[in-house]
């Protein structure tokens, strides 16, 4: 594999050498405007002055233009628009790299009469496996929130174990460019994004964390002015009960000041279920254990907020400030029933814990952006400071029986959460006349994270007792700094292209628990993380591409944290402060032809972080933690197809997985390994120019791991859209995860015990969607980037 690399890197760098022998290349800019001094939106394409045939195009908004990578002495400029008439100007090479033109003037003309209809593609496969998928206009807009969208998308799930991509594994979050957290994404509208694009192999400007991004892209509008947006949905499940979800949206431009305000709010209630049975067969460690916990969430008050202001010093600069917030009043209950049989004597217990949760998360950014030339070039500077504060205090009502007698108690959890994150970032970016990029850049992020539990319990309405083996305290920090190289090329007929990069990080952390005073755990270590990916044009409809990325997948801090997580005498979850990072190399073989994409991929991971049932200090008792497997081999391949047909679009994939663990210290059984299969099929129809008509299924079969075996999945919605009053109010009806198929569940035997277990969600629901836009708004400005979601990810 190194040899090939190699090889493809000295053959690339050779035809650039020989090609730039006996070629020139500039760049063409300037502006468009016309008698008046408007200056307008449109087309520029260069032609050959002699048979006008076509060598390159672009799009310009505001009268700026630019063409790249122009190789002829001499060209014909077309200039062509809506909002002016057509213009040609003969243009010679003059020996610049970058040839700026004076003011082109050009006339305009009136758009009362015209009306412009066109369709935009659904799916969008890229040769290095990117997919791109739109979301604006679609049904998916009317979500109640992101995960909704993702776990619609192709080769996206959503499930227990978080956002993951398949094939590759768990995912990274990005918006417009920057990092999120899947906290935030319930900040994002998704009646404003304009498309989501899947990327499988990222590269080194991206984070090292996660296996694959999904980077999520809102709305760009085109004129000075304003746009409010309303939205409003109403969801019923017979799983999860109602739910209400409102939403406003503003964003304004006028001159050099620009900016945006929103603001969201949740009521109503929302389920999950977890059904778990703990077999031991061996005579001498006889065990059955049946745990039923049911979490009914009221959502008293759920709100999410934020103020976006950029001032633009000029054209090519800007600066920017943003303030996020979320405001959260929890209240609901947990019930839970455990019943144990034992080679002695039967009990049960039951637990309602009433939820009193209050959490208040504040976020503050500050950007600068320079560009520095019209190819491209740019520096950002960035800094992102935020506040989580959440406090708990949860009373728990226990009732047992135990050897015939009849026992109550009442517990109090109580919890208080502080993190603070400061996040520091500076990228650079120049683009040379030849088509080549060098990207670079600095990364600084400082994380301190403490806890504090207290676990109180008392008898026969006695005072309330503070259990020290329940109760902690808990401080983590940590110091991240990263640094990024990335240069992209490509031979001049742009048959191959290529991109190589390389990212650093060095990492120091300590950890402080009050059970364990005298365990302090201090490390640092460095890492490095190469990329390559490379991509072939055989013919115009036939690309082939290779990719080699190397990840890594930190723990979240709240895994990290050993306070137990009380659910009953038996029972509680808790974190593992000894877990390590997981460290993953994937290569992946993409082929493109036509609209069918095909891909096959290897990826082997060292340290694989998973969830376990272990057995606590009492041979009845077992622990919800996260533990490291020794490594994990996964294969995958894939076939998709995406067509447009009339007033039909659709996509069709079928893949195949197939993973192995190797277990390290932990006493797993194994069960083998078999193929795992993923279907997903979305079909669009527009019934009429104002209906529309969306249906989406996906499947996921039984998946045998080697250590673990998890039951198939699937899901069916059917959604129908109509818009009113010129589209300004749309109404949709949506009827998801009909069937309820949703379910993750699974067993594995670990430590002699055989574990089974069923975990439901309000994925099944109906919902009326309404929307209402007004206000005109042509581009939003607004270009606020969060440059510390890489940590506030990890928060919880």
């Amino acid at each position: 594999m190194k040899k090939i690399i190699l090889a493809m890197v000295c053959l690339t760098l050779f035809l650039d050498f020989t090609q730039a022998l006996g070629q020139v290349k500039y760049a063409i800019t300037g502006k468009v405007q016309t008698k008046s001094g408007y200056f307008p939106s449109g087309n520029v394409v260069a032609l050959h002055p002699q048979d006008s045939s076509f060598i390159k195009g672009a799009f310009f908004q505001q009268g700026v233009f630019t063409l790249k990578d122009i190789t002829q002495q001499e060209v014909l400029l077309k200039f062509s628009s809506l909002e002016f008439e057509p213009q040609l100007l003969r243009i010679k090479y003059q020996g610049n790299p970058i040839l700026k033109l004076s003011a082109i003037i050009v006339k305009g003309v009136s758009l009362d009469d015209i009306t412009v209809t066109a369709r935009k593609p659904v799916y969008q496969q890229k040769a290095n496996g990117t997919l791109e998928v739109l979301i604006e206009n679609t049904v998916l807009s009317a979500s109640n929130s992101v995960r909704e969208i993702l776990s619609k998308s192709p080769d996206v799930i959503v499930d227990d174990e978080g956002i993951s991509v398949f094939g590759r594994g768990n995912a990274i979050l990005y918006l417009n460019g920057q990092r999120i957290t899947e906290e935030q994404l319930a900040l994002i509208v998704p009646a404003n994004i304009q498309k989501v694009e899947i990327i499988r192999n990222p590269s080194a400007k991206y984070d090292a964390e996660g296996a694959a991004v999904i980077h999520i892209k809102t709305i760009k509008k085109n004129d000075d002015g304003y746009q409010v947006r309303l939205l409003q949905n109403v969801s019923h499940s017979a799983f999860g009960g109602s739910q209400m979800y409102s939403n406003v949206n503003l964003n304004y431009n006028q001159g050099r000041l620009s900016g945006q305000g929103y603001y969201s709010l949740r009521l109503g209630e929302e389920r999950m279920r977890l059904f778990t049975t703990r077999n031991r067969d061996d005579v001498a460690t006889f065990l059955r254990t049946r745990v039923d916990t049911d979490w009914q969430y009221d959502f008293d008050y759920y709100a999410y907020y934020g103020l976006g202001l950029q001032y633009n010093l000029n054209k090519n600069s800007y600066f920017s400030l943003k303030y996020d917030g979320f405001s959260e009043v929890l209240g609901g209950n947990q019930y839970s029933t455990n019943n144990i049989v034992d080679n002695t004597n039967s009990s049960e217990y039951q637990n309602n814990m009433y939820f009193d949760e209050r959490d208040k998360n504040h976020s503050f950014s500050l950007n600068y952006q320079l560009n520095l030339d019209s190819l491209g070039s740019s520096l950002f500077v960035g800094g992102q400071f935020s506040s989580f504060d959440n406090r708990a205090d949860n009373f728990i009502d226990e009732r047992s029986i135990e050897n015939g007698a009849n026992l109550s108690r009442d517990l109090n959890s109580l919890l208080d959460l502080k993190i603070n994150i400061l996040a520091l970032q500076a990228d650079f970016q120049t683009v040379f006349t030849n088509n080549h990029t060098l990207e670079a850049g600095l990364r600084y992020n400082y994380v301190d994270n403490g806890s504090a539990t207290d676990f109180m319990m008392r008898q026969n309405d006695g005072a309330f007792v503070k259990d020290n083996n329940l109760s902690n305290r808990f401080n983590y920090l940590e110091t991240v700094g990263a640094a990024y190289v990335t240069f992209k090329g490509g031979t001049r007929n742009q048959k191959l292209n290529y991109s190589v990069g390389l990212r650093g990080e060095y990492t120091h952390y300590n950890l402080e628990v009050s059970q364990a005073a005298d365990q302090l755990i201090d490390s640092t270590y460095f890492s490095v993380f190469p990329n390559f990916l490379a991509s072939l044009k055989l013919t115009n409809e036939h690309i082939i591409s290779l990719a080699y990325t190397s990840r890594i997948r930190r723990p979240a801090y709240q895994r990290l944290n050993p306070v137990l997580i009380y659910q009953d005498p038996y029972t509680s979850i808790q974190g593992n402060p000894t877990l390590m990072p997981s460290q993953a190399h994937a290569f992946e073989l993409n082929s493109q032809i036509k609209e069918t994409t095909y891909k096959i991929g290897y990826t082997y991971t060292n340290n694989h972080f998973t969830g376990a049932a272990i057995r606590g200090d009492n041979p009845n008792s077992y622990v919800l933690t996260r533990i490291n497997l020794e490594s994990k081999s996964h294969f995958f391949a894939s076939v998709s197809r995406s067509f447009s047909y009339k007033r039909w679009t659709s996509i069709n994939t079928i893949s195949a997985n197939y993973t192995k663990f190797s277990k390290g210290e932990f006493d797993f059984e194994e069960v083998g390994s078999r193929p795992n299969f993923y279907f997903y099929t979305n079909h669009r129809f527009d019934l009429t120019k104002s209906l529309q008509a969306e249906v989406l299924f996906w499947y996921l079969s039984d998946n045998y791991e080697g250590l673990y075996h998890r039951r198939s999945m699937h899901n069916l919605t059917i959604a129908l859209s109509k818009s009113f009053f010129a589209k300004a109010l749309k109404v949709r009806l949506i009827a998801n995860d009909i069937f309820h198929g949703v379910i993750a569940a699974g067993s594995y035997n670990v430590g002699e015990t055989d574990i089974y277990y069923n975990r439901r969600w309000t994925t099944n629901y109906f919902r009326l969607s309404l929307t209402y836009n007004f206000g005109q708004i042509k581009k939003a400005r607004y270009n606020n980037k969060s440059v510390g979601e890489e940590q506030k990810k990890r928060v919880r």
